[in-house]
């Protein structure tokens, strides 16, 4: 029986639960590509995923490189959070939890906030699939596909997804240069993901 289970899939990588390591074990597998562009996204989630070290964000073990079923991978291999995503938690409606709880996850994003500010780093893809619930119920940001560094901001496409984007980040301003995406641009995320929390569904 193999060890590897597929847990999740996106546009460029799978992400597979490996059981043969202690811890078990996530491994987000993605396709080596000959764009520069793509190329480029991944070295940026690396980058930063070295970079980052918080209870709140979602450890990160090593980075490889492998072929799997005849094509080569990256694959970065990190902590496995058995309780999935947290929209999966806000969408199952046998979990109850309480304003307390609200208040403590309220905390642990903001946390986490403030460790990808103090490193300089935007999120830009910040969204209740992206933020991950350990076995104790703590929230822990993961997902950097879609990361830059504040000082690398000028020239940016509209990556992410829209429901949770800031009016910057949809491009609006952009152009006359009265807006900037900033790491406030994931602050608005949070508050998005903050409301949902709360009423348990998607904001609009």
């Amino acid at each position: 029986m193999s060890s590897k289970i597929e847990i999740g899939r996106g546009t460029f990588g799978i992400v597979f639960l490996e059981t043969d390591f202690h811890p078990v074990t996530a491994s987000k597998y993605i396709l080596k590509s000959s764009d520069p562009k793509i190329e480029q996204t991944f070295q940026r989630e690396w980058e930063a995923l070295k970079l980052l070290s918080h209870p709140n964000i979602v450890q990160v073990y090593e980075l490889s490189e492998e072929d799997f079923c005849g094509k080569p991978y990256h694959v970065i291999k990190m902590e496995f959070c058995v309780r999935g995503s947290l929209r999966q938690v806000i969408n199952n409606r046998k979990i109850i939890y309480s304003m307390k709880t609200f208040s403590c996850w309220a905390e642990h994003l903001l946390a986490g906030l403030v460790c990808l500010e103090n490193h300089g780093i935007i999120h830009r893809d910040l969204k209740p699939e992206n933020v991950l619930v350990t076995r104790d119920w703590i929230l822990k940001i993961g997902d950097f596909g879609c990361v830059r560094r504040e000082n690398d901001t000028k020239e940016l496409s509209k990556d992410g997804t829209l429901r949770y984007m800031s009016p910057e980040c949809a491009g609006f301003g952009m152009a006359t240069g009265k807006r900037k995406v900033t790491c406030k641009s994931d602050l608005y995320a949070s508050g998005l993901i903050m409301w949902e929390i709360l009423e348990r569904r998607c904001s609009f």
